[in-house]
């Protein structure tokens, strides 16, 4: 069923609400995160206060960062200059390409990946045996090519609510705020 490859681990508001604290405790070391509509909005240049403080965050806790994207240019570079983390541009994801390739540079091991949408972030990390957090999308205003596939997502996200919800108690990790 389509819901195997699609369906993240965890979903969560958004990137803030994945604390350090929670990785270390789940054994993540390794975060892999999606730029835009993750991130930042894509018509954003430049991360803001509060993600970097998260980024520094994290590193102080021995979790390494990495970034990647399907964009590349001049924006997307300004963004890794800024940030300083290994960056993959061009990912052509969900092709797991990409995902290989960070997976290596990041030595392996237990890897989190951190995206907005089913069809290209976490189909892609599930397709390489990568966990996966969906966060909502930053920004409302998106490419005509993104609405239409977040149109394909409801449903799907509807089947993903339901199971979370039959599982054990009606609480499930995958619902909660990760603090």
């Amino acid at each position: 069923m389509i819901l195997k490859y699609v369906c993240p681990d965890y979903r969560v508001k958004s990137l803030f609400d994945i604390s350090a604290k929670w990785l270390k405790r789940n054994g993540y070391t390794k975060i892999v995160v999606d730029i835009d509509n993750t991130l930042l909005p894509r018509d954003k240049n430049l991360v803001g206060p509060r993600a970097m403080t998260w980024i520094r965050q994290l590193h102080q806790m021995g979790i390494n960062v990495a970034l990647i994207s399907n964009n590349g240019g001049d924006r997307i570079k300004g963004i890794t200059r800024q940030t300083g983390l290994g960056t993959i541009m061009r990912a052509a994801k969900p092709l797991p390409m990409a995902y290989k390739q960070i997976t290596k540079a990041m030595g392996g091991g237990k890897i989190l990946f951190v995206g907005d949408q089913l069809f290209t972030d976490v189909w892609g990390a599930r397709r390489c045996g990568i966990y996966s957090i969906l966060v909502q999308p930053i920004a409302r205003r998106e490419e005509i090519q993104i609405v239409l596939k977040r149109y394909l997502e409801k449903p799907i996200l509807y089947f993903y609510q339901k199971k979370v919800r039959k599982e054990e108690n009606g609480c499930s990790q995958q619902i909660i705020l990760l603090c």
